[in-house]
């Protein structure tokens, strides 16, 4: 049987990718995203882009390249398929996944909201959490007194920065990919909010303990 001009094309790709040509990857991808219907590809909470999914169609394709064994019985046009769609259908799942994570944590968020002494629950699941390295060395009211000083010291460099260490200080486990769902923004982005919020966090602990976060 003739091999198609896809295949062709695409074992050219392959030796030139073999003789140190990386470049190559994105001509194999043109090739080969109408075969695995890249554009069905998308995230409706908007925290991923097309050009995202393009990105793991190509780790798919560099994957390929590197496994690929010819005369194992699979052309390479099928095989390179199959690993592109795996890695699609991953990153679908993970999807499902931190939007069922987002929304959970919204409808907890929801439900603290509600609670008439909300003071006491924050100290009650925060007072020995990760965001800490350690215990605090305090009693309820003066570590109340210290989160909403940092509270309001954040607030006046952004309001969001505040919502951000709120539901870190609840759920320290919580995942930079969730959070950037919740809020919208990139996950670089929350990585620089968790750093203005613990040089916020260290100066004004500095008032209450000697020891440092």
């Amino acid at each position: 049987m003739a091999e198609s001009k896809e295949e062709i094309m695409l074992k050219k790709y392959l030796q030139e990718y073999q003789q140190g040509n990386s470049s190559i990857l994105h001509k194999a991808l043109n090739i080969i995203r109408g075969i695995v219907k890249l554009e069905n590809y998308y995230d409706p909470s908007g925290s991923r882009t097309f050009a995202d999914f393009e990105q793991v169609a190509l780790i798919g394709i560099w994957k390929s390249f590197e496994s690929y064994q010819e005369g194992k019985g699979s052309s390479l046009l099928s095989w390179t398929s199959t690993i592109i769609k795996q890695h699609l259908s991953k990153e679908v799942r993970m999807i499902t996944r931190e939007k069922t994570e987002t929304t959970q944590h919204f409808s907890q968020i929801e439900k603290i909201k509600d609670l008439e002494d909300s003071e006491n629950y924050i100290f009650s699941v925060s007072s020995d959490n990760k965001i800490f390295n350690g215990r605090l060395d305090m009693d309820e009211k003066l570590y109340l007194s210290y989160i909403f000083e940092v509270e309001s010291n954040l607030s006046r460099i952004n309001l969001k920065l505040v919502s951000v260490f709120d539901i870190k200080l609840i759920w320290p486990n919580i995942d930079r990919s969730v959070l950037a769902s919740i809020f919208r923004v990139s996950r670089m982005s929350i990585s620089k909010y968790f750093k203005l919020i613990r040089k916020v966090m260290e100066n004004v602990y500095q008032k209450y303990s000697e020891d440092k976060i």
